[in-house]
């Protein structure tokens, strides 16, 4: 009856009794499943992240140049919508004519309404006419991408020009997007299991040889790991090459 009263476990055996406590705890945890898994996930963890960021970088180069080529393309449909207006509707202003016409086209016509500004520089382009030239000029500049917007003869070749790479471009994107999704997942998956056995310790284990409830079942789930040995690895950690 001396016993009754007493402090249970860890202030009943002695100090060498509790280091060797202590030594079978480290030992138990270093050689649980958990600490085997534990070790895989961080590594596991560096892959994704790895990757991850491999994609990205991806993501951002094809989306640059899906950003150029739609921006090449719609220059080239602006270029290709005023030479065009010019070639077709400079001779319909009053006083220029098809021949007056060609002459500007030849001489001062650098792909550009503005240049049309320096006809005047041309024999037969007078004050009255280039005055004329200008006002139609200010016209085009509101009429040209509704032009682009609407159509034009030689639209539909610069569409089809570009359209494959765009498409290409477009298509590699979804990929990438739906593969970076399938990668966030498992990574995520993988922060939470790694939070999930950070939180078991060597010094739960020296608990549960101390009778510690709570520590023998964390101690218990520790020692399976993520699955025991003879359940299968579920499909996330295998994606990863986990055993």
């Amino acid at each position: 009856m001396a016993n009754r009263g007493r402090e249970p476990n860890a202030r009943v055996i002695g100090r060498r009794a509790k280091a060797r406590l202590r030594a079978k705890a480290r030992e138990d945890y270093a050689q649980a499943r958990g600490t085997f898994h534990l070790e895989q996930l961080r590594g596991m963890l560096e892959e994704v992240e790895e990757e991850l960021s491999t994609i990205d970088t991806r993501i951002k180069e094809l989306e640059r140049e899906r950003a150029r080529r739609s921006t090449e393309r719609d220059n080239k449909l602006f270029r290709t919508a005023v030479e065009w207006v010019v070639t077709n509707r400079l001779p319909e202003i009053p006083g220029v004519g098809d021949r007056l016409a060609r002459s500007i086209v030849v001489c001062c016509f650098d792909g550009t309404l503005e240049s049309l500004r320096t006809a005047h520089r041309i024999d037969g382009v007078g004050y009255a006419r280039q005055a004329a030239i200008d006002n139609w000029i200010f016209a085009q500049r509101t009429r040209i991408p509704q032009l682009v917007k609407n159509g034009f003869p030689g639209k539909a070749e610069i569409i089809d020009r570009y359209e494959p790479e765009q498409q290409r471009l477009t298509d590699e994107l979804k990929g990438l997007s739906s593969k970076r999704r399938d990668v966030v997942s498992r990574r995520d998956r993988i922060r939470k299991e790694i939070e999930r056995l950070s939180r078991v310790t060597a010094e739960d284990f020296y608990s549960a040889h101390l009778g510690d409830r709570a520590a023998q079942r964390a101690a218990e789930e520790y020692l399976l790991g993520l699955f025991a040995e003879w359940e299968q690895p579920p499909q996330w950690f295998r994606q990863e090459g986990g055993t």
